[in-house]
């Protein structure tokens, strides 16, 4: 028994192995033939990849190594608080692997990481199915890397934030059935909150879709015993809770961001037209006009899954519960990406901008789950001689590649290749019926599933690098060559003053995160709607290319410094040169803060617009950033009135003077910080403190209490319980 026991345990570890390293070897293929690193000069940093997600783990690295503030940054925009966008970018483990890359080669990271977290998803499917009370197959493993390598992996993978969530899925999934089967929580409980701590945004989604696993896993198998929803509703407040440390600030850091909740556009129309969507089961079925607003799910899993769900729902040998549970719920998400108003409940009720189905991927899991349960019922369980039913599976897989060509356009060859893979999986399957064939009928299957899945990911990443057109060695040189100089700007500006690159330098609205300086622009999912007003009236963008800004915004938001490779930038003199890069300084930039006693006229400045006559005001003298959450300076008030600054305001701020503390409730401008001062000189000190952390501990440690103290009871009950069985 001991040898079974461990030739069995050898076979699993075999599994997980394979499921591991069978996308890496699509992967590879796909990295040879498309000449993507190391293969080549290309990579798969596309789409929000370039402008967005290598800034941000250049970043990363930053907030890790201690350069920069984990709490807030004033190179967001204006400045703002780091809890949202951390929680939605940052938190991956995978991504401590910046550590180990120099910022200049940040893109191979990126690749890394989005390579590993393909890898990842085949290795945690194979989990779903080894923890099952099951005899351990091989067979498993052609699913598991399916999984993997499903569409929506290739189409919005680089949103590698999101795929966390993908791998954590069938964790979450399992968790519920060992709930729903033994009431067990405590694999439900860890996968949860995992998700919510990588990516708030896609823990959203596994959320709903834990309710409608539980429900359906419920009402199928847990003989409706109502302490199991006892244990589901508990389990799920207790993830919550544990990360309250967490979800709190970053649930006060998103509102009034783009992230906010809203109903708008709850009860309009469709996404696409029905027909559209028999594209979607086909190879090939990508289009670069899937990524923005709406385009169409990425649903493609291969043409084994394909035949194998028909199979799932006509085979006798598949139970009615099964059916109706996983029928019902792909069913919910389908209808999901085609209803504009269920798309946008899966959406946390927040318009996605491109990318619109950011929970498919669930829709892949579900089929691959539907596909393992058809084979096995088919061909890895005794009976009885198979029926006309596989072939009647064959047919309706086939009907669909028909109507992809036929009605919705797909490419005559793929089509074409598509059903001959469909007869070649059919008839190699009746052939594996022979025991004594069965290894080579699956190694055969396997072969032709990873071709399958290649071309549709090779078709896929061919389109994205080629609509991305990123230069890797470009952005190599921009970081190697513009480091030192910001670096050396920024000691200019000290503790008082903004800079930038302009139009002509910059290769991304996200510079100011790679260099980690003061500056005006940015581009993410977790900016602040208060200040798109202003930056509207004052002709300037976060994200877009828009008419570069006036002396006079520069002026207002204390844009000091501005470096380009033109030979004159407005009125401003040049004062420095390195190689091709000239250093502009604007002589009426206002500091960061500045004293004053004629308030009502600095409320009339937008429309006064005169940077050369700014009314009467005092400026500080030594402004200091500490790490970006600490501005301390000296003034001194020649009578009482208030500091005014271009800081955005936020709760989270501290202000003291002399040692004592302010309030600042208004703003200035409707958008920064204002605060009164009496006559005379001052000590001013602005701390920056996540709004929120103090609340979240509180609960964290509170259901952690509770927590101790519920299992310490379960587990005294059972004590008791088997005391009294033994007498």
């Amino acid at each position: 028994m001991r040898e079974l026991a461990a030739g069995d345990r050898k076979k699993r570890w075999g599994t997980y192995a394979l499921a591991f390293f069978l996308p890496l070897a699509v992967i590879a293929a796909i990295f040879w033939m498309l000449h993507i690193y190391p293969f080549g000069e290309k990579t798969l940093v596309v789409w929000d990849a370039n402008p967005q997600y290598v800034d941000f783990l250049v970043y990363l690295k930053k907030m890790l190594s201690g350069e920069v503030s984990l709490s807030y940054t004033f190179s967001k925009t204006l400045g703002g608080d780091l809890a949202g966008f951390t929680g939605y970018y940052l938190l991956s483990p995978f991504n401590l692997l910046v550590l180990f890359f120099e910022e200049s080669r940040m893109p191979y990271a990126f690749q890394l990481i989005y390579v590993l977290k393909m890898m990842a998803c085949g290795a945690a499917c194979q989990y779903y199915w080894n923890s099952q009370n099951k005899p351990c197959r091989w067979s498993s493993v052609l699913f598991s890397t399916t999984y993997a390598l499903s569409a929506y992996v290739f189409a919005y993978g680089y949103n590698i934030m999101w795929l966390d969530a993908v791998i954590l899925l069938p964790f979450l999934a399992r968790g519920i059935e060992r709930l729903v089967e033994t009431g067990r929580i405590r694999l439900y409980v860890l996968s949860l909150m995992g998700g919510l701590f990588t990516c708030y945004y896609m823990g959203y989604a596994l959320c709903v879709f834990s309710v409608l696993y539980f429900l359906a896993q419920w009402c199928a198998y847990g003989k409706r015993n109502k302490k199991r929803v006892v244990a589901f509703v508990g389990a799920s407040l207790l993830s919550a809770g544990l990360l309250g440390c967490v979800l709190i600030p970053m649930a006060l850091s998103i509102q009034g961001g783009k992230a906010e909740f809203s109903l708008q556009g709850i009860w309009t129309g469709e996404n696409y037209s029905l027909k559209a969507l028999f594209r979607q089961w086909a190879t090939g079925s990508f289009s670069t006009s899937d990524i923005p607003n709406p385009g169409l799910p990425p649903l493609f899993c291969g043409m084994l899954i394909l035949w194998l769900v028909w199979l799932f729902f006509l085979s006798r040998r598949v139970d009615r519960k099964s059916k109706l549970v996983y029928g019902s719920l792909t069913f919910i998400i389908l209808v999901s990406t085609w209803s504009r108003s269920l798309n946008l409940v899966w959406h946390a009720f927040s318009e996605p901008f491109g990318c619109a189905y950011r929970y498919s991927f669930l829709f892949s899991f579900l089929c691959v789950i539907m596909a393992r349960r058809a084979w096995e019922a088919e061909w890895e369980t005794e009976g009885t001689d198979r029926d006309w039913r596989p072939a009647a599976a064959l047919i309706g897989a086939a009907a669909c590649i028909v109507l992809a060509y036929f009605v919705s356009g797909i490419k005559g060859r793929y089509a074409a290749a598509d059903l001959v893979l469909l007869l070649g999986f059919f008839g190699i399957a009746i052939w594996k019926q022979k025991k004594k064939l069965y290894g080579g009928a699956l190694a055969l299957t396997g072969v032709l599933m990873l071709a399958d899945l290649g071309q549709n990911g090779k078709a896929t990443w061919n389109l994205l690098i080629d609509d991305a057109k990123f230069d890797v060695q470009r952005y190599e040189t921009h970081v190697e060559t513009l480091g030192g100089l910001t670096e050396r700007v920024m000691d200019l500006c000290g503790g008082s003053y903004r800079m930038e690159l302009d139009y002509s330098v910059r290769r991304s609205y996200n510079d100011a995160m790679t260099f980690a300086y003061a500056g005006i622009s940015h581009y993410s999912s977790a900016e602040k709607s208060f200040l798109d007003s202003l930056e509207e009236e004052l002709g300037i963008s976060t994200w877009r290319e828009a008419e570069s800004p006036d002396e006079f915004a520069d002026s207002l938001l204390g844009l000091r410094y501005i470096v380009s490779v033109s030979e004159q930038i407005k009125s401003y003199e040049c004062i420095g040169q390195e190689g091709e890069f000239r250093i502009f300084e604007n002589p009426t930039a206002l500091p960061l803060a500045f004293g004053t006693w004629e308030g009502e006229q600095w409320d009339d400045v937008l429309q006064t617009r005169d940077p050369w006559n700014w009314p009467q005001h005092v400026e500080p003298s030594d402004i200091v950033r500490e790490r970006d959450d600490v501005v301390t300076f000296t003034i001194a008030m020649d009578e009482s009135g208030e500091i005014l600054t271009s800081i955005p305001w936020d709760a989270g701020w501290r202000i003291s003077v002399d040692g004592e503390n302010v309030p600042s409730e208004e703003r200035w401008l409707d958008t920064f910080l204002r605060f009164a001062v009496g006559e005379g000189e001052h000590e001013i000190r602005l701390e920056y403190r996540m709004p929120g952390m103090s609340m979240g501990w509180a609960v964290t440690v509170l259901t952690a209490a509770a927590g101790i103290l519920w299992f310490a009871r379960k587990r005294k009950c059972a004590i008791i319980r088997g005391r009294q069985d033994e007498r």
